[in-house]
């Protein structure tokens, strides 16, 4: 199902919706000027589909690609309850990278249990939310291309090639904000 989501953003509106990823890497490493937003219209098919909806990203890695999803977090912080970090999700079997993001998760948003999943580092957040029966609402607020030779070897694929990426809101049905996510995909077949 696709998303409905937000008209093109001015920059600065960018660079907010962008910030679960870009406070966690210098900006040496991930300038802000790798970003251009794109319309939905204009993602190649595949990167339509994987970032066009309104479900949560693991689920829907999960069924693209026909295996379980791990997680590695690289980097990890909390400040009060705002729960930040950059991971890494992998393929179980395979161990191919099939997203690298930045979260900002509000673990007050949560109950205990999940709380204490999250903090564990042991599963994707969706995957939390799925097993711990949590209703939310994702909401896309805008798709990105990147272009960042640091990404690409992250990704593993050809320097040069565009990634494609999505600026998401998790929240509960009553409106709370559950997550704030930057998600890039690796380079994709059509």
């Amino acid at each position: 199902m696709l998303a409905t989501h937000k008209p093109m953003l001015k920059s600065e509106n960018l660079r907010t919706y962008l910030a679960p990823l870009l406070k966690q890497l210098p900006e040496a490493v991930c300038p802000f000027t790798s970003f251009e937003e794109v319309a939905s219209s204009a993602l190649p098919t595949a990167y339509q589909h994987l970032l066009d909806h309104s479900t949560d990203m693991t689920s829907t890695l999960r069924k693209w690609f026909g295996e379980e999803i791990s997680i590695r977090v690289l980097r990890a912080h909390r400040e009060g309850n705002v729960y930040s970090r950059c991971v890494l999700l992998e393929l179980v079997k395979s161990g191919r990278v099939v997203e690298f993001g930045g979260i900002d998760i509000y673990l007050d948003s949560y109950p205990e249990a999940a709380q204490r999943l999250i903090l564990e580092e042991h599963e994707p957040l969706g995957g939390i939310i799925t097993e711990q029966q949590i209703p939310f609402v994702s909401k896309p607020y805008c798709f990105v291309q990147v272009s960042n030779a640091v990404l690409d070897s992250v990704l593993v694929h050809e320097e040069g090639q565009a990634l494609f990426g999505r600026c998401n809101k998790l929240s509960r049905p009553d409106g709370v904000a559950l997550a704030r996510i930057v998600e890039i995909l690796p380079r994709l077949e059509a």
